[in-house]
């Protein structure tokens, strides 16, 4: 993410608008989605089966709206 911000005319301008786009008003975090890989190989997720965990900050379940 750092690579395609530094790239923009305006990486605080583009960082902004990424965050805005987000329905928590934020980017997802590294280390949340370290978080997540590591229940799913830890004993714990023995039982978790055929699940996709999306870690996206709500991004893969927005509704567009019709125009």
């Amino acid at each position: 993410m750092s690579r395609l911000l530094d790239a923009s005319a305006d990486p605080a301008a583009e960082r902004s608008a990424l965050e805005a786009r987000q329905p928590h008003g934020r980017l997802v975090d590294p280390d949340e989605v370290a978080a997540a890989v590591a229940y799913l190989v830890s004993p714990e997720a023995g039982s978790t089966t055929g699940v996709a965990i999306e870690v996206d900050g709500g991004m893969s379940r927005l509704r567009l709206r019709s125009e």
